[in-house]
């Protein structure tokens, strides 16, 4: 009896090791080409947000600003907010692209100019009359939405995957 016992503890204890080996190995491959445990996989700007839920204007580009801000009733009341990215799949909280204007022309003909920040964002508590037309702006170069909007949470359609018939993330032209 006392060999079985044996037996059977050091059976648990390799499965115990090996199930540790695993973990560790899952962790490190898991934080291998991204920041933190749940940071981006894919990021064509190899940057990313690292500061979890801490708050600033620079928190987790590509993300649902309004959705959260209202959420969990914190943060500044958006009316138009997004990431502008370079990649259309690039993944949440992979850092987008800096200093573009996002320009957004109210159904009143009110234009607001949202510079996009280090991490891409870009925002806005200003009312808009709806619909509203919007484009990116870098230099001389324009890229334009197809179709007036009449929601300002832009992350609604632009996601890495593109929902509700947008091509993907928001790109600079």
């Amino acid at each position: 009896m006392a060999h079985r016992l044996s037996r059977s503890s050091g059976s648990r204890a390799r499965t115990l090791c090996v199930l540790a080996a695993g973990a560790v190995f899952a962790a490190f491959v898991g934080m291998a080409g991204c920041t933190g445990s749940a940071g981006p996989v894919v990021c064509s700007t190899g940057s990313a947000w690292e500061g979890g839920d801490d708050e600033s204007p620079l928190m987790h580009p590509g993300g649902d600003c309004i959705g959260c801000h209202t959420s969990r009733g914190e943060g500044p009341k958006f009316t138009i907010a997004g990431t502008v990215m370079a990649a259309a799949d690039d993944d949440t909280d992979c850092n987008g692209v800096e200093a573009v204007t996002v320009e957004i022309t109210g159904a009143d003909g009110t234009v607001l100019e949202l510079p996009t920040n280090a991490a891409g964002n870009f925002y806005s508590s200003k009312t808009v009359a709806t619909p509203f037309t919007a484009k990116v702006k870098k230099g001389s170069a324009v890229r334009a939405m197809s179709a007036a909007q009449s929601d300002g949470d832009c992350t609604t359609c632009h996601t890495a995957e593109g929902t509700n018939g947008a091509p993907g993330r928001i790109l600079a032209p």
